[in-house]
């Protein structure tokens, strides 16, 4: 500090300013527990460089060269010596008396003289906005889908058959001379690999090429798209197919680089035909069954040049232009939506009671059953059919089922 005749000058630590006293003023030497307090300040941002100096209610920006140490124990527990006061017509320097009225939730309301003018305002703790560093986190994400990289269909091109499990997935290739040799010569030569092919001896990868026999006894491409190692089951997607099949390792060989997809891409797509119904019935069937070796006019429903398979196509036939969707669409509704557009209400459907089914007693020297259901076990009855050599539990139940599914929609 420095002094004048009338005054002294002096420079308060806490409030980072310079204020003028007089002889009426009452100073006194500040306590030696206090002498070696610097000014308190808090960390305020994550990039480390700005500070908030607590007892003077403001915020100041560090560099390297500037020295910051911990807060001794014994100070920790002081309070700040300024607070923020919100108030109307009060500006640095002024000298005002301040009397507090009430107390508020984080503060006080006070009396202001300043000066001999009178007004209200707020006291409140001075509290800067921190910002915490965030820790960096993993996105959190599902399993990682595995499947088999397909070719783009292109509009109004000529296409093949080649499976049709479902309206939402059926398989097509080109049916130009280049693509039909490609496909061909891949399924006879890997047919012809596995023939002579040993199983491999590690479970294979998730998304790893094998070769994988087929229910039919062949072998063909395939992707694994899920393992399970201790049950010996893994998920296999057949390339020049699209079925989908769970094999054991011993069924399962090694995929030489030559019939890599990087180096032998597939030519079968993936389209949808409209509505995610089922093929089934023995209508559907038949009907894919017979138009199998015919060509098809593939045209998108957006119209647009090309797109990734996958996408929504309309399929003709080329011979007379008869609309597979729509006929594939008429044979694999279910019952219950033709039911709705013909405007009834499939809840005015008579259902299938318990007193309408036939029960059919046990051979009295015994039989082997194929249990069907058991909801009903605890009240004594178990839903099955007698098995039979040869006969398999859709053939033995399919007659009933037809029989269901007519006093369904009467």
């Amino acid at each position: 500090m420095k002094t004048s005749s009338n005054s002294v000058v002096c420079w308060t630590l806490p409030m980072s300013r310079v204020v003028t006293i007089s002889a009426a003023d009452v100073c006194k030497k500040i306590p030696a527990k206090y002498e070696d307090i610097v000014e308190f300040c808090c960390l305020l941002d994550a990039a480390n460089v700005k500070r908030a100096l607590i007892d003077s209610s403001r915020v100041v920006t560090i560099s390297a060269a500037d020295v910051c140490k911990k807060i001794p124990a014994k100070y920790e527990d002081i309070v700040e010596f300024c607070c923020l006061l919100d108030a109307a017509n009060v500006k640095v320097g002024d000298s005002v008396k301040i009397t507090l009225k009430s107390k508020t939730a984080d503060g006080y309301n006070v009396q202001i003289d300043n000066s001999g003018t009178q007004s209200e305002g707020k006291v409140s703790r001075w509290v800067p906005l921190v910002e915490v560093a965030q820790p960096a986190t993993k996105p959190v994400t599902g399993p990682v889908e595995v499947q088999v990289p397909r070719p783009e269909v292109r509009h109004k091109s000529t296409v093949l058959l080649v499976e049709a499990p479902a309206m939402d997935r059926v398989l097509v290739r080109p049916a130009d001379t280049e693509s039909v040799r490609r496909f061909d010569a891949v399924l006879q030569d890997v047919a012809q690999y596995g023939f002579h092919a040993t199983p491999i001896n590690e479970p294979p990868q998730k998304g790893q090429m094998v070769i994988g026999k087929f229910s039919d006894g062949l072998c063909y491409r395939a992707l694994c798209i899920r393992t399970n190692v201790k049950a010996n089951k893994f998920m296999l997607e057949y390339v020049e197919f699209g079925n989908v099949a769970i094999s054991p390792r011993e069924s399962i060989y090694a995929c030489p680089q030559q019939w890599d997809l990087s180096a032998a891409p597939t030519v079968v797509s993936v389209v949808k035909l409209g509505a995610e119904y089922a093929l089934t019935g023995d209508a559907a069937l038949e009907y894919i069954e017979s138009v199998r070796e015919a060509e098809f006019l593939l045209t998108l429903a957006n119209g647009a040049a090309s797109a990734p398979s996958g996408a929504e196509v309309h399929l003709a036939l080329s011979k007379n232009g008869e609309s597979v969707n729509q006929k594939l669409l008429m044979m694999c509704k279910p019952d219950w939506k033709k039911i709705e557009e013909s405007g009834g209400d499939v809840l005015d459907v008579r259902p299938i009671m318990l007193s309408d089914l036939e029960y059919v007693s046990l051979p009295t020297g015994g039989c082997e059953v194929e249990v069907l259901d058991v909801s009903m076990l605890a009240s004594g009855a178990l839903s099955g059919c007698e098995r039979a050599p040869g006969r398999s539990v859709c053939d033995a139940i399919e007659p009933v089922s037809k029989q269901v599914m007519c006093a369904d929609v009467m």
